[in-house]
């Protein structure tokens, strides 16, 4: 774990509680990052190079698919975080900056800009249910990753098919998961339409 002693005066504002929401955050987006890396540049096939599927058989096909569905989850939530959360509050603390008279009104604000973000990434204890959808998720995309690095022909092909049903439908519940509880908010509704591209999630498993 990262550790930072800000020097005089700025240990008035960087509190010891704001860091440590500060490195949940920070932690969250380094997950995500590195999800959405290792679905960007796994190959499937061989002689594929990174971020590719070579050939077109029906094993290939199946993974690959997956593959695009955890990517396109991961990029949303990636997105969600930087652009609609963190960058969003930013602006808004910038906003107020000329209404703060005093250190103290500047630190109360950086808390509540932190304990903001905290809670709308999931990050607090009322979020526990978004946060495990989204463990779930970026762990699935780790996973993923190692199958496909591996031999596909290690296993059989009926084992292959089953293995990416029951992956794809762990995917499924944990988006639709993360789509109930943001349609309850109005700030996670562009999120939760964006997870939900052509409907996708909106069915049945059957119909997907």
């Amino acid at each position: 774990m990262l550790r930072y002693a800000p020097p005089w005066p700025l240990q008035l504002v960087f509190t010891p509680a704001l860091l440590s929401q500060q490195q949940r955050v920070f932690a969250l987006l380094l997950r995500l990052r590195r999800a959405k890396w290792s679905l960007e540049t796994v190959s499937v096939g061989a002689g594929a190079a990174g971020g590719r599927c070579a050939g077109s058989t029906p094993l290939t096909r199946l993974w690959w698919t997956l593959r695009s569905e955890l990517l396109h989850a991961v990029h949303h939530i990636l997105a969600y975080v930087t652009l609609a959360v963190i960058a969003a509050e930013w602006r808004s603390l910038l906003d107020g900056l000329p209404a703060l008279s005093s250190v103290d009104a500047f630190a109360a604000a950086c808390a509540r800009l932190y304990e903001r973000i905290a809670s709308r990434c999931f990050l607090e204890p009322q979020h526990e249910a978004e946060m495990r959808a989204v463990d779930a998720i970026l762990a699935l995309a780790l996973r993923l990753r190692a199958q496909l690095s591996d031999d596909l022909a290690a296993l059989p092909a009926v084992a292959h098919a089953a293995a990416a049903r029951r992956w794809r439908a762990e995917l499924r519940r944990s988006v639709q998961l993360l789509m109930r509880t943001l349609r309850q908010q109005p700030e996670g509704r562009p999120l939760s339409e964006a997870l939900d591209f052509n409907s996708h999630y909106g069915g049945s498993e059957e119909e997907a």
